[in-house]
């Protein structure tokens, strides 16, 4: 009789896993695509908002018009050193076309869009509050933000940080917790500016229509014998954009890491995962009422679930490596960041 029930287990489960899509996907660090140019670096200025943004790969900040034009210039001095202490520089959004000065919409280096899958930054929007918004992100490789939230929509407008204004206490203060979506924008910050060659092959032959994709990268130093070494990054991501989040599937990610003959053979790598569970704080503060003050032990909580540790650190070889097995389902992001030793230690 238990003979029968294993085999009947044995049998159920391989039809569980028969049903779920499958796929390998193989990297090339040498195979090169070509550019992966960052062209959506900025951030809108809100001054509490600063030393989160430099974390996330921004380095410029957008002002808006000032009005009038009289100027208390010990203020703007002291702005600019808020900025330059967040590793961003200063630059000023033009909203418009004044004089009709740009003439060629096609040149994106004088047009912003804003890479939003919906107009109307302060719309209530659940997708907004989890990991969905991190991975659409991770999908479009760019995201409008620097908004503050307000109650009681602290998760579910367009913006990297949930705000809790503490008006019950004296004195009056605020707190951010950091949402999926600015942890997203900190992984996303690992890629480099070389694109390199990606495959994905599925298991049974067929393109199951998986909403699974993948980008490979590389980072080249600028200059040799600092703090800075040869990296490779492989994004991983899983969305259907707002829609209904139930595909899932199994990964087998293999990488064929080459450094550069000039870069140390010394490699170290380690793993991110995000999705509804790994990285969102949103799900803490939802299953607790969501309370416009949350106590000190959610707090806390909710800060330690958003810094989620890496899902492995460790050396690894050059050459072809098999990295593992993962069962990815919607919506979620994983990176996997290889980097050899430096010539120094960091600054």
């Amino acid at each position: 009789m238990k003979m029968r029930i294993l085999i009947v287990v044995c049998l159920f489960l391989t039809v569980l896993t028969d049903l779920v899509a499958g796929m390998q996907i193989h990297v090339r660090t040498s195979g090169t695509v070509g550019p992966l140019r960052h062209f959506w670096k900025s951030t809108g200025f809100r001054k509490y908002h600063e030393p989160y943004s430099g974390k996330t790969g921004l380095n410029a900040c957008s002002l808006p018009p000032l009005k009038p034009p009289v100027y208390n210039f010990t203020s703007l001095d002291s702005l600019i050193d808020l900025l330059y202490a967040n590793g961003l520089k200063p630059g000023f959004e033009l909203m418009g076309n004044p004089s009709g000065l740009f003439k060629d919409f096609e040149d994106k280096t004088s047009l912003m869009i804003e890479a939003d899958p919906l107009v109307g930054w302060s719309q209530d929007e659940e997708w907004r509050a989890d990991s969905t918004y991190a991975a659409i992100v991770a999908k479009l490789l760019s995201n409008d933000n620097a908004f503050l939230s307000w109650s009681p929509y602290q998760y579910t407008q367009r913006t990297l940080l949930a705000r809790f204004q503490m008006n019950n206490t004296s004195p009056p203060h605020t707190h951010f917790f950091q949402k999926p979506v600015y942890n997203g924008m900190e992984l996303l910050s690992l890629l480099g500016e070389i694109e390199v060659q990606s495959k994905i092959t599925y298991t049974n032959g067929e393109d199951l229509n998986t909403p699974l994709g993948v980008l490979a990268s590389t980072h080249t130093p600028v200059t040799n014998h600092t703090a800075d070494s040869w990296q490779t990054t492989v994004l991983m991501y899983m969305s259907n954009d707002t829609g209904p989040q139930t595909d899932k599937a199994y990964v087998y990610l293999s990488i064929d890491i080459e450094p550069p003959r000039w870069a140390s053979q010394e490699l170290h790598m380690v793993g991110w995962w995000l999705d509804n569970t790994l990285g969102n704080s949103y799900k803490l503060w939802d299953e607790a009422g969501r309370p416009p003050y949350p106590t000190l032990e959610l707090q806390h909580q909710m800060r330690t679930i958003s810094n989620s540790p890496p899902i492995f650190n460790q050396p690894v070889q050059p050459g072809n490596q098999f990295i593992g097995k993962f069962f990815i389902q919607e919506p979620s992001i994983v990176v996997v960041h290889v980097c050899s030793k430096p010539d120094a230690p960091p600054d």
